[in-house]
């Protein structure tokens, strides 16, 4: 036997234990802690998730707020799904209702206060894979001065534009289509339109419903714009849940665990359901 081979059969792996019933266990325990601190709970709607955009959030907020994300049944065991299971008068009509791509906003803030300063926030950010744009975007053909000469081969080979080098600047043979209305982006053109500076996309908090101390829970959710907002979510789940991890506090319990492992949340709200549910 080779002494390469040797060292290669006695090497070992470090074990790298898992945590995600840790993570999942701190974050409920947080939640439930947090209860007894604040006046008001809001749900909401993340739209086009930026792990940036979300730090930024917290930190506007955090001298009488707290944000929590995760995932939608972790959040809903902290706050109960059931009227027994609740540890505060109809905090459950909050929990049964957090879907996927939602989160929690806990404040001592005025209702009216937030209400107002999330309708006048969003931020354009680039698209990414999967997004559905409103408008069909054309790049006409020509020369692209913003890129460099460099870049070239990477966009004609790797994104598929028809284009050359004319005098050390690309040039674009003809029109070319960079995304369709109410078609999805394909991960090329959510490249090509970083590239080129486009962002048709935006970064938006939808507040759902929320919940005071008096028990009292007030719809706030626009049935006029549903389907835009199930349309304007990332359809890559993967990506998507990639930057959650970055951004935000994953826990667990084993109440969790226990479930139907085939068990998956809809996306979609039956927000006329719900409504009747509070009355």
């Amino acid at each position: 036997m080779s002494r390469k081979l040797r060292k290669l059969q006695e090497y070992k792996f470090t074990e790298v234990k898992k945590k995600g019933k840790e993570l999942k266990s701190k974050l409920i325990n947080e939640i439930r802690n947090a209860l007894n601190d604040y006046e008001h709970i809001f749900l909401f709607n993340l739209i086009n998730m930026r792990s940036n955009k979300v730090k930024e959030l917290r930190n506007h907020w955090k001298k009488n707020s707290r944000f929590f994300f995760g995932k939608s049944r972790v959040m809903a065991v902290a706050l109960g799904r059931t009227a027994e299971a609740e540890s505060l008068e109809n905090i459950h009509k909050i929990g049964k209702r957090i879907k996927p791509h939602c989160g929690l906003m806990f404040t001592n803030e005025s209702k009216e206060k937030v209400i107002d300063w999330f309708k006048r926030y969003n931020m354009s950010e680039y698209p990414k894979a999967g997004f559905i744009p409103s408008s069909t975007l054309t790049l006409p053909a020509g020369d692209i001065p913003t890129l460099g000469a460099s870049q070239e081969p990477y966009l004609r080979v790797k994104l598929g534009l028809p284009t050359l080098l004319k005098n050390g600047v690309i040039h674009l043979l003809s029109d070319y289509t960079l995304c369709k209305k109410d078609k999805p982006v394909s991960p090329e053109q959510a490249k090509l339109l970083k590239l080129l500076g486009h962002k048709i996309a935006t970064f938006k908090i939808n507040l759902k419903y929320v919940w005071s101390r008096d028990g009292s829970v007030e719809c706030l959710y626009d049935k006029e714009n549903a389907s835009k907002l199930i349309r304007s979510q990332i359809s890559d789940s993967n990506e998507q849940e990639s930057d959650d991890e970055e951004a935000m506090e994953l826990v667990i319990t084993s109440d969790v665990d226990e479930e139907d492992d085939n068990e998956e949340d809809d996306d979609s709200d039956n927000d006329e359901e719900d409504e009747n549910d509070d009355d």
